[in-house]
């Protein structure tokens, strides 16, 4: 239907796809991101067990400990899940700011200071 709105409608809806495809592209890139640090940190463990033959000693247990507390730390990072495209969050998390960004309507005009008209 093309009522005075529709443009704005079709303007949203694309600018939100743009904005989930952007949100996706950057969790695939963080994740791949974690996934390579887990194996460095995994790799630094076996390298250390590889330089010494397998015949740790009392020192190289300290270093194993920071080695496996990287490791686990990495493995521990937050996913990227957590970042969420604009168009599955709450409408209570919506602020003018972000309204603004889809529909410049939205956008927040500061008051007239002294007579000057806002810009």
């Amino acid at each position: 239907e093309d009522g005075p709105g529709a443009d704005v409608l079709e303007r949203v809806a694309q600018r939100l796809a743009e904005q989930r495809a952007s949100v996706e592209e950057e969790r695939r890139r963080q994740n791949a991101e974690r996934q390579a640090e887990v194996l460095r940190r995994r790799l630094s463990i076996l390298d250390l067990h590889i330089e010494r033959a397998w015949h740790l000693g009392d020192a190289d247990f300290d270093r194993l400990h920071e080695l496996w507390a990287a490791f686990v730390a990495a493995g521990r990072a937050p996913a990227a899940a957590e970042l969420r495209p604009d168009a599955e969050m709450s409408g209570s998390k919506w602020t003018h700011t972000g309204l603004a960004g889809y529909v410049p309507a939205f956008r927040v005009m500061p008051w007239a200071v002294d007579g000057e008209q806002p810009r």
